[in-house]
C-alpha cells in the first residue's frame, strides 16, 4: 500500500512539474530537478510494491479476501505532512529527523531505541547529501538556534 501512495505522489509531481519550462540537454531548466525527483520517487514505489504485491498474491491472501494492512500508509502519509508542515519552523534536521521518526512507526522496529536511532541516521545523512553536498539552501537549524 505504501508503495501505491509512492507510486501516485510521484505520478502528481511529474504532472505538476509539466507546466514548468522546459530546458536542453546542455542547459537544464527549473523543471529538470523536479521531474528526476519526481520519477525517482515512482521507482521506488514501484520497488516497493511490486515484492510485496507478488508477496502478498503467493500467499493465498490475496484469494481469500484477506484486506491490506493500512498503518503503513498512514505512517509514511504523516512522515510526509510532518515534513511539509516543519521545515519552515525547525529547519531541515530536526524536520527529517522527525519525519523520520513518524514514518518508522510504518515498521515493525522493535524498540523505540531503534526509531530514534534511524531518525538520527537519516537526518545526519540527508543533511550531508542535501545541504552539504548538493547545496541547497534550506535552513539546516531553526531560526532562533
Amino acid at each position: 500500500m505504501s508503495g501505491l501512495f509512492l507510486i501516485g505522489f510521484g505520478i502528481f509531481a511529474l504532472v505538476l512539474t509539466g507546466a514548468l519550462p522546459s530546458g536542453s540537454s546542455y542547459a537544464d531548466d527549473v523543471q529538470f530537478f523536479p521531474r528526476i525527483i519526481g520519477a525517482s520517487i515512482v521507482l521506488v514505489g514501484l520497488a516497493v510494491f511490486i515484492p510485496d504485491a507478488i508477496r502478498y498474491y503467493r500467499s493465498g491472501r490475496f484469494a481469500t479476501g484477506d484486506r491490506w494492512v493500512l498503518r503503513p500508509l498512514a505512517c509514511l502519509v504523516m512522515g510526509t505532512l510532518a515534513f511539509a508542515i516543519l521545515m519552515k519552523p525547525l529547519g531541515f534536521a530536526a524536520t527529517a529527523a522527525t519525519s523520520a521518526f513518524v514514518g518508522s512507526f510504518a515498521a515493525p522496529f522493535p524498540s523505540f531505541r531503534h526509531r530514534v536511532a534511524v531518525a538520527v541516521t537519516v537526518s545526519v545523512l540527508a543533511s550531508i547529501v542535501f545541504i552539504v553536498a548538493l547545496g541547497i539552501n534550506f535552513p539546516l537549524w531553526p531560526a532562533g538556534f
